[in-house]
């Protein structure tokens, strides 16, 4: 939920969709597919095979019923859930942990070319770079 992970670092920026990054393994694409199904009861979940998320990088699931668009990434550049999950940041909202994207797997999944990652990524650098600073000074 990379959106999300933005705005919970500071940065306030609203889409209509959700990009989790996924194992793209055969088993978790069935278990995705049948949670999909439970959630949004929609027969389009099961249009997305097993190879998918390999073969596209992303599959996009916009169940009809729901104004909300799911894009499950296997990979962003050199970023995969495996690499995402070695940095893991816990934000409290509410007095609730919620896990997200730590900042240098952000910045490295902003390194693209669209005008929207690169304001993302100068608000992401500059924040790494605020706190580097602000830590230094603390020790």
């Amino acid at each position: 939920m990379q959106k999300k992970a933005y705005i919970l670092h500071g940065y306030y920026r609203t889409t209509h969709d959700i990009d989790p990054l996924v194992d793209s393994s055969t088993e978790n694409i069935k278990r995705l597919r049948r949670a999909f199904q439970e959630i949004f009861k929609s027969d389009e979940i099961s249009e997305i095979q097993d190879v998918d998320i390999d073969q596209y990088a992303v599959v996009r699931f916009a169940p009809e019923s729901e104004e909300i668009v799911i894009n499950m990434i296997g990979k962003i550049g050199t970023i995969d859930l495996k690499t995402a999950i070695q940095d893991v940041e816990e934000i409290g909202v509410e007095g609730i942990k919620i896990p997200v994207c730590g900042l240098s797997t952000l910045i490295e999944t902003k390194k693209g070319t669209r005008p929207k990652d690169k304001e993302d990524l100068l608000f992401l650098i500059g924040k790494k770079e605020y706190l580097d600073k602000n830590v230094k000074r603390e020790i």
